[in-house]
Order: C-alpha cells, then sequence, then structure tokens
C-alpha cells in the first residue's frame, strides 16, 4: 500500500475507497516496478509534465492486461482509474483511445457514459489545481 499512489489517484479524481481498490489490485506490479520509481524513469526520458499520470496509467493498465483472474467489477474499476490519471494528467479522455495500450473490450463499450463521466470529472479537476500544485507538478 502506497500512500503517494493513492493520495494521487484520489486527487485524480476517484473516491478513496476506489483509491484504495486500485493501490491493493496493483500491489503485485508496484512490487516490481514502484510507480515512484516509474516516474523516476520517465521523467529521465523527458516526460517530465506528465510523469505522474503516465506512470499510474502505465501500473493500472498493464495489470489489467496480465492479471487474469480479475472479475469485471475490478476490471471496470482499473478502466475508470486509467481514465481518471489520463484526464488529469493529459486532459485527454483514454475511454477513447484504449487502443494506445493494447486494451479492448466489451466491458468499455458498456460503460462509456461511467467512463466519460470520470473522464470530465477528472479532467475538471486537473483544471482547478491550487498554485502551489501547478508549481509542483
Amino acid at each position: 500500500m502506497t500512500i503517494l499512489y493513492m493520495s494521487y489517484l484520489n486527487r485524480a479524481g476517484l473516491e478513496s475507497e476506489e483509491a484504495q481498490e486500485i493501490d491493493f489490485l496493483t500491489t503485485p506490479l508496484q512490487n516490481i516496478k514502484p510507480w515512484i520509481n516509474l516516474q523516476a524513469q520517465l521523467r529521465s526520458s523527458g516526460l517530465k509534465k506528465v510523469a505522474k499520470a503516465e506512470a499510474a496509467a502505465i501500473l493500472i493498465t498493464e495489470y489489467l492486461k496480465i492479471e487474469e483472474t480479475l472479475v469485471d467489477d475490478e476490471k471496470l474499476l482499473l478502466l475508470k482509474g486509467a481514465v481518471a490519471v489520463f484526464a488529469f494528467g493529459h486532459q485527454e479522455n483514454l475511454a477513447d483511445n484504449f487502443e494506445i495500450y493494447k486494451i479492448s473490450s466489451e466491458l468499455i463499450e458498456q460503460n462509456k457514459g461511467m467512463l466519460d463521466a470520470q473522464y470530465n470529472k477528472s479532467k475538471e479537476l486537473s483544471q482547478n489545481r491550487g498554485f502551489f500544485e501547478k508549481l509542483m507538478n
């Protein structure tokens, strides 16, 4: 359980329980490649402004692709988390571009409205960040 990762997911527009569940689900992958280390790697390759969002999106989408025992509710939560961090960091709707991460599913089509609502919520939160948060990002 990583507090920084959960805090970022929460700040990106997910409820605390959702952020905690995503953190729990992605723990095996975080043990291999911690979120902080992944951010550092992305920053060193030139992705300074979007390193947090990209690192979180990579953890979520990679786990979604490799874990075969996930039930639909867990998959949907991970999709929602990926949409939230992508909207918060990139201001783009990942629900329209899941093929970037090689994810396609009936679940996406069935829940497009919920994913779009999460996108709008997270994008609005990203545009209303405070002075110090913008400075530190």
